[in-house]
Formats: C-alpha cells, structure tokens, sequence
C-alpha cells in the first residue's frame, strides 16, 4: 500500500511540475536570462535557427547581456554553403571563451564543432573531452556534464582553427522518489 501512495504522489507530483513548466523555456532573442533551464546558441554571419539565440562578431560578454564572447574581435563568423541546420555558419574561435550567465547548478553541455586539428574543449577551467581532427555528422558533438558554483559558465576551445558551430546547455535536474539513499543519474 505504502508502494502505491508513493507512485501516486510521483505522478502527481511529475505531472504537475512538467505543466508549470510549461515545456521547455527557450531563450529570448536579446539574451540568455538566468532562470531558465535551456539555453539554445547559434554561432555564425546567417539568421538563427527557430528557438536558437545568434552568436557573431559582435556577442561580446557585457555584465547584463548574459553570454558572449570574452574578447571583443577575437571570434570571425562566416557563412557556409551547407543546408544542414545548425551547419550553415559557425564562428572561428581564437583565444577566446564563451561566458553564458547560468544559475548555480549542474548543465549537460553540448557542443557543435570542428577544427583541423584535434579540438579540446575546456568548462570552467577543466577538460571536458576532445572533438577528433576532421569530424563530421555526430563525432563533431561533445556532449558533457559540468557544474557551475559562481553564477557563470565559461567555454573554451583549443585547437588549429576552431570552428563552432551551437552549444546548447540544459539544467539538470535530480529527484528522489523514495527512501533510502539518493542514488546518482
């Protein structure tokens, strides 16, 4: 019985919590605010993708904007020939992080891009994998989980001619639905 009661209230309690949500919260065109879950950024010289925010040239991290590069004309946007979404255009990125205002929390992170070389991808401060010299279709995807502690995720890439592409950032969120001790995942 007591089983019951609790699946009960999960459901509840889930249902409930994904319709005050009311879907996923998608960033508004001027910029990146803090108390949303998703964050959806599509870096080049062409229009944005539906629901993507436009990162170029001129995105530079400003307090009150919410992201953007940290160095102002260190990033050179370009458009490609491609059809793909997402793959239009892409910005190379040089000596220069991308700093996206975020809530203190955990954020499955997942970067679009490419270089020439092997590219190594840095989030607040750490290794968080490498994107293989070349890589097309999904080996140019990095997905990864990092936690933000001072209010301010910072990306970096480091590698001949970094090309990205999108980042796209989700909270992540953890419940407990029972006794016993919290499990991870």
């Amino acid at each position: 019985m007591k089983r019951y009661v609790r699946c009960v209230w999960a459901i509840l309690l889930l249902f409930f919590f994904i319709m005050g949500m009311g879907g996923p919260a998608q960033p508004k065109a001027a910029a990146a605010h803090h108390s949303q879950d998703l964050f959806l950024f599509d870096f080049g010289k062409g229009p944005a993708e539906k629901d993507y925010v436009k990162v170029n040239e001129s995105s530079v991290y400003q307090n009150g904007a919410g992201y953007g590069f940290s160095q102002a004309g260190s990033a050179v946007c370009k458009k490609t020939q491609k059809k793909e979404a997402l793959k239009k255009d892409y910005c190379v990125v040089n000596r220069t992080a991308f700093l996206a205002v975020l809530s203190p929390g955990e954020y499955r992170v997942t970067v679009f891009a490419s270089s020439r070389g092997e590219l190594k991808l840095y989030a607040e401060g750490e290794e968080m994998g490498t994107i293989p010299a070349g890589a097309k279709g999904s080996s140019a995807e990095k997905a990864f989980t990092v936690t933000v502690d001072d209010g301010r995720l910072d990306l970096e890439w480091k590698g001949p001619q970094p090309k990205v592409y999108a980042v796209e950032i989700s909270k992540v969120y953890r419940f407990d639905f029972g006794d016993g001790p919290l499990a991870s995942g």
